[in-house]
């Protein structure tokens, strides 16, 4: 929808991702490599937020910058678990795991990590379901090499709350 001023107003985003600077929209990348699939706390490590030209550093021209997350990684020295809940006031509710297991010790290790969630918020209807399941795998043969895979199966149903003022512009324009 565009306003008389040329201001472009949207329904929803894309990715996830906002506006950066008045400049369009941040690239969205995991480990560095572009992605269309939204970033989730579950299975990163760690998120890295460049904005602006210093986006080019990391590979990306985009003006507008860069936001990205680091997979979790599988560790090889020693076994790590976690299970995490979350609830709110407006019948959300989250479930999270992680698990790492060396196989070989300091060779060999998997690291498993499941979500399912139900998002909501106090405007209704809406909603974002969510069932992931995300593993990696860490080879290390020698101390100065090591090879990684990982895989993500991703399962999402939302309806994501329309703002009524870009509603009532389509409408009257």
């Amino acid at each position: 929808v565009t306003s008389s001023n040329n201001a472009t107003l949207t329904t929803q985003t894309i990715n996830g991702n906002n506006r950066a600077r008045g400049l369009g929209q941040s690239t969205p990348t995991h480990d560095f490599f572009a992605t269309n699939i939204p970033s989730d706390t579950y299975n990163s490590e760690r998120f890295t937020f460049v904005s602006g030209p210093n986006a080019i550093l990391f590979g990306s021209g985009n003006p507008s910058g860069n936001s990205d997350s680091s997979f979790k990684r599988a560790r090889v020295s020693q076994p790590r678990y976690s299970l995490e809940t979350r609830f709110d006031s407006n019948d959300s509710a989250r479930a999270s795991i992680d698990l790492n297991q060396p196989i070989v010790k300091h060779k060999l290790a998997l690291r498993l990590a499941g979500l399912k969630s139900d998002s909501r918020t106090s405007r209704t209807p809406n909603f974002d379901r969510q069932e992931r399941i995300f593993a990696t795998v860490e080879l290390k043969p020698f101390k100065w090499i090591s090879a990684r895979a990982y895989v993500e199966d991703v399962h999402r149903d939302r309806m994501p709350v329309r703002p009524l003022f870009a509603w009532a512009l389509a409408v009257t324009a």
